[in-house]
């Protein structure tokens, strides 16, 4: 007998074994979800049992904001602990109920009145606390942000086409939308992730005035669990710095980020920044929930960075950013890999150097990748329409570096015209990797009514590889006509399956020896509206060995859970496993992964 064969005839003897555990199944648990989720195992596997009596949140504090109840408990207050065997939390209001990943919650669209709201801690069987109870009362509408600021009443600010918008926006097209005002909930941008791995950077037009008590506040809620929150200060208007991929990027000379993510608050420097005194003692920032809007600040003193969350002193630096002034970047990125939505309800510049009127037009380039000196280029341009009576124009464009490009050895062919590209900050760093945004002022004759309507080939060329992450025109007076791009009728999340991981604690890697724990872990920190789970079941080599209820105390949203296998000595070998979950509505999603099995 083959070994895939002993396998199967091992495996059937499971599932007649299975087919009698269901029948046997007590028919008391409760239901939460449709019919009960059975429960199994195979004389080889020994199942996970729920703890005993969960612990409450402890105490909950509520902020009220316009229309809005932000509440937090545990680790998500100052000081707060994690609640242990905690998997999610149940809010309850107005008779409504949301189960959350994180130790935090807002709910949203509250009329002015009092609300009374329970928390309970559920643990990864469905089981809850008791609750904590609490009440609070929204605003009608909050203290306006101070300084130069855009509360996205309506989406002018991002209208780039139109004259006066604040802020020019870099993004993946096709990937990402953004839209304000009625579009969207009423004061605030909505930035919504169709990709799953994009990130969006907001440069505003102003500059800021570097003064003793310069500042920039953030109010969103994109710093969420595997979110990311970046707050950028450049010696020159670049629309990007750093690397798209998370870590401690390239930045250039002079140039200040301080990032807000899972890994807590860091404040990365690039070359030639100067220090200034001793950095005071910070906290280590509560834990943030998906969704929940928090105001972000950084504030640059003669004596260094002071960073804040909700007023609380979570990061210090002593680098001191030297002036007049300087480009603001605010980068915000989701979790990978998934889509997502979040918002930005304000962003305010203690004081600022006006930027220049510009407006905005598209200039795609011919190819996506920079092209070596002598190589053919496509025969696509740019449309010279809106250039025509323009005062001036430049195309801006960034370009991600790659192996041997040099920054500043790049120029732009434009038609039978090669012109340089200048970085717009000095001092650009040349790291593989790093965005690097560069510049090129167009000649006067491209701005003269007759001549041909459109100019090619548009390409960017240097001496080593890179790609052109987006570029387009930006133009000086006299404002020119263009119609308003529309904005997006942005569809609200759906709620989200937790993310299931499938690992093997205390074995090399995937190679298992019998018997061995399996640990089923279901994270749903990522969404602020989690789609219960009913249970979930292991197959190996397409029999079930599993299968286990998560709902026996009501709805679950995941948490950990490790079994103990013992598959039979004689059966060594690659092996594969699928975990199936069972969501409240809806069809089971599969995790497929490989082990080897060694005697």
């Amino acid at each position: 007998m083959t070994r895939r064969a002993r396998i199967s005839a091992w495996l059937a003897g499971v599932a007649l074994v299975a087919l009698a555990v269901i029948m046997l199944r007590d028919q008391s648990a409760p239901e939460a979800t449709g019919p009960p989720f059975p429960r199994f195992a195979s004389d080889s596997v020994v199942l996970p049992q729920p703890a005993g009596a969960v612990e409450p949140p402890g105490p909950v504090t509520v902020q009220p904001g316009p229309s809005r109840l932000r509440l937090a408990w545990a680790d998500g207050v100052p000081g707060g602990r994690a609640v242990p065997g905690a998997a999610a939390f149940e809010v309850r209001w107005a008779g409504q109920v949301r189960l959350v990943g994180q130790p935090a919650a807002q709910l949203d669209g509250l009329v002015r009145q009092d609300y009374s709201i329970e928390v309970r801690t559920v643990d990864p069987f469905g089981q809850r606390s008791a609750p904590v109870r609490v009440h609070g009362t929204p605003l009608n509408s909050s203290p306006p942000l101070s300084g130069y600021a855009d509360e996205f009443d309506t989406a002018d600010g991002i209208h780039s086409e139109l004259p006066g918008s604040r802020w020019h926006v870099s993004a993946y097209r096709g990937c990402v939308d953004l839209a304000a005002g009625t579009s969207a909930k009423k004061g605030q941008l909505a930035i919504q992730l169709a990709c799953g791995a994009d990130d969006v950077v907001m440069r505003s037009r102003a500059a800021l005035e570097i003064r003793p008590d310069a500042r920039v506040t953030v109010v969103t809620d994109a710093a969420a669990p595997r979110g990311e929150l970046t707050i950028g200060f450049v010696p020159g208007p670049a629309d990007r710095i750093g690397s798209r991929s998370r870590g401690a990027p390239a930045l250039p000379a002079g140039a200040i980020q301080v990032s807000f993510s899972d890994s807590g608050v860091d404040v990365i420097t690039g070359p030639s920044v100067p220090r200034g005194g001793t950095a005071p003692p910070a906290v280590t920032a509560p834990k943030r929930g998906t969704g929940v809007l928090h105001r972000f600040e950084v504030a640059l003193t003669p004596s260094g960075v002071r960073v804040y969350q909700d007023a609380l002193l979570v990061g210090t630096s002593d680098v001191v950013l030297p002036g007049p002034a300087a480009t603001v970047l605010v980068g915000l990125a989701g979790p990978p890999g998934r889509r997502s939505t979040f918002y930005v309800d304000g962003i305010a510049l203690s004081s600022v150097v006006p930027g220049p009127d510009v407006v905005e037009a598209d200039a795609h380039m011919g190819t996506q990748r920079v092209l070596r000196p002598t190589e053919n280029a496509p025969g696509i341009g740019m449309a010279r329409q809106p250039l025509v009576g323009a005062t001036s124009a430049r195309i801006r464009t960034t370009v991600t570096l790659g192996a041997g490009l040099d920054p500043s050895g790049l120029t732009l062919q434009i038609g039978d015209q090669f012109l340089p590209l200048v970085p717009a900050t000095p001092g650009p760093p040349a790291a593989a990797g790093t965005d690097v945004t560069l510049v090129a002022e167009l000649p006067p004759a491209l701005f003269a009514a007759d001549g041909p309507p459109a100019v090619s080939p548009l390409v960017v060329r240097g001496a080593g590889s890179g790609a052109v992450l987006e570029s387009y025109v930006e133009i000086t007076g006299p404002a020119r006509r263009a119609e308003r791009r529309p904005d997006p009728e942005l569809k609200p999340p759906a709620p989200a399956m937790p993310v299931v991981t499938v690992g093997f604690p205390g074995s090399v890697g995937q190679t298992v020896r019998s018997p061995f724990v399996l640990e089923v872990g279901m994270d749903a920190s990522f969404t602020d509206q989690v789609m219960p789970v009913r249970g979930f079941e292991v197959y190996v080599e397409g029999f079930r060995i599993a299968s286990v209820p998560t709902d026996l105390g009501g709805p679950a949203a995941g948490g950990r859970y490790q079994l103990t296998v013992a598959l039979p000595g004689e059966l060594p070998g690659s092996q594969s496993m699928a975990v199936r979950v069972y969501p409240a509505v809806g069809d089971p999603q599969t995790s497929l992964v490989e082990f080897l099995l060694v005697s």
